[in-house]
Formats: C-alpha cells, structure tokens, sequence
C-alpha cells in the first residue's frame, strides 16, 4: 500500500482468545449452542471461550470468562495448546485451550446468551461440526490419553 509517497505493508492485528474445557463430576464437557442471530458462530455447538482483553493473560482471561459464563471460580487451570485460524477478515486469531481442572461453585448459564449442554467428550464429537471445537477436541484427546 502506499500512502503520501511511502509504500507500507499493512498488518491486520492478530486476536488472542481462550477457550476454557470445564468438566463436571459425571465426566462430561460443558457445551454451548450459540443463539445470537448476528453472531458468526450461530448454530454452533462450541467449547465455550473468550477474547483477551488489554491488560490480561491467558489465565486472568480464563478466570474471568469463566465466572462471567458459568458463575464459578476457577481454583485450578492448565493451559494445553493452542489454536490459529485466519479469520475471512485476514486477522490472525489464536485460542489458547485451557482445562479448568477444579473450581468452587455450581456450573450455571450465567448470561443466558446461549444453550449450555453437557456431553461426554464422544458425544461432543458427533454434534460438534465447527473446526475450532474439533482441534479443541482432538488437544484434548490427547491431553486426556495419558490419564486413561
């Protein structure tokens, strides 16, 4: 691009995000089916998530989507990959996959944006068709495998 005589590259912004495994006492994951009508990802099952916002890492990220969403208070997380896409927009967005491995509190659809539903891991698989959820499912595939 050039602009007063000067020819520049213009770089679109990258966006960091979280997305935030939690599991309850029957071994299943939570779940959202997003309902918004101008959300991007409306129809979608999805692990629920979050975008960074400026002053916070992936951990303050986590704990605080997580309490906004879900009502809980994350006790103990670990972060266990990460995700790029590039959006159609041409930005670069990277998820960090985080499971919530304890928290205080009873799991609640806090903001009522959208459906929460619990599955185990398998059945995650079979309704969950966006490419986001399904690396998120594959990390933590084998995130798990050495537990089982």
């Amino acid at each position: 691009m050039v602009e007063n005589g000067c020819e520049y590259e213009y770089k679109i912004p990258p966006k960091r995000g979280v997305i935030f495994v939690i599991f309850n006492e029957f071994g299943q994951i939570l779940l959202e089916l997003r309902r918004q009508r101008k959300d991007p990802f409306k129809g979608f099952f999805l692990i629920p998530g979050g975008g960074i916002e400026p002053g916070e890492n992936v951990e303050s990220t986590t704990m605080r989507e997580v309490r906004e969403e879900c009502s809980i208070e994350v006790q103990k997380l670990q972060k266990i990959g990460e995700i790029s896409t590039i959006e159609e927009n041409g930005y670069t967005n990277t998820r960090d996959l985080v499971v919530i491995e304890s928290y205080l509190g009873k799991v609640v659809n806090a903001e009522n944006k959208n459906i929460h539903l619990w599955a185990s891991p398998q059945k995650a698989r079979l309704i969950c068709k966006h490419p986001v959820t399904i690396e998120a499912l594959d990390k933590l595939d084998c995130f798990l495998s050495p537990r089982k």
